[in-house]
């Protein structure tokens, strides 16, 4: 009798562990079945405001305000490292509150998160509302010129931390020849990012719009604001009209700020 294994995510990734194990559990004759309602890309950044910009690679944590980033689309979890910690978990196991716990240290509550609860994992996190409050940014809207210099970081980590965690000389032969090789990859990646973008721009109409809105990141990251309006009256059709004329409104807004700081007006 074969027994089958259901496996239910709300969230789902394929960089998780999710399906490896599932993988491994099917290999020694289990019946699996995989559902996903959705697959996770988004990105946070605790307490961002609108209009905040700047992304940033930190670990993963949870602060003491009761929240944390998120960060799942673009990461890098250290080889049996640490997971995050919320230091109020505590307060079944030791009998007092955080705050009475806290001052039995001699420390703050934030003290206490800020030395315990960051994990091993390097997670990408930023603003997820740039232009207005109803649209939540997810990691397809960033241009690879925006996440690049971050995906250096993560693969130097990564080589950094295998290299010490499998300290075997062929190990580590292989994983500098493997790094190598994604660095490789990774610097044609982002030669190509805005080169790609204007090359797009003669192709069918549902590319054309991905060229536009990756070239619309690009001016935005760059502060480039009557750029940005001209990419983006391009892209204001259709059911898109409403959304990109607010986008727009707010370029016009960033420019006349700009000439007031200025005295131009």
């Amino acid at each position: 009798m074969s027994t089958t294994v259901l496996s239910i995510d709300q969230n789902c990734h394929s960089l998780w562990d999710v399906g490896p194990k599932l993988q491994a559990l099917a290999r020694r004759g289990l019946d699996i079945r995989h559902f996903i309602e959705d697959i996770d890309v988004a990105f946070t950044s605790l307490g961002a405001q609108l209009g905040e910009d700047g992304l940033r690679l930190v670990r993963e944590r949870f602060h003491h305000s009761g929240g944390a980033d998120w960060g799942s689309a673009v990461f890098y979890f250290e080889f049996l490292g640490r997971q995050p910690v919320d230091v109020r978990d505590w307060e079944q196991l030791t009998g007092m509150g955080t705050k009475v716990l806290a001052k039995r240290l001699g420390r703050s509550v934030e003290d206490l998160y800020d030395e315990f609860s960051p994990s091993d994992n390097w997670q990408l996190v930023g603003p997820s509302y740039i232009g207005r409050w109803d649209y939540h940014r997810i990691i397809g809207d960033l241009s690879v010129e925006q996440t690049g210099p971050f995906l250096w970081e993560i693969l130097d980590r990564a080589e950094a931390n295998i290299l010490v965690t499998f300290p075997a000389e062929d190990s580590r032969r292989r994983t500098v020849e493997w790094m190598a090789g994604e660095r490789a990859l990774l610097a044609g990646l982002l030669d190509r990012a805005e080169e790609l973008s204007v090359e797009l721009e003669g192709a069918s109409s549902s590319v054309k719009n991905d060229s536009y809105k990756i070239t619309l990141e690009i001016y935005e990251r760059e502060k480039e604001w009557a750029q940005a309006i001209e990419v983006a009256k391009l892209l204001a059709i259709g059911d898109r009209t409403e959304k990109y004329e607010k986008a727009i409104s707010h370029y016009y807004c960033e420019i006349a700020e700009t000439c007031l700081k200025k005295n131009r007006i």
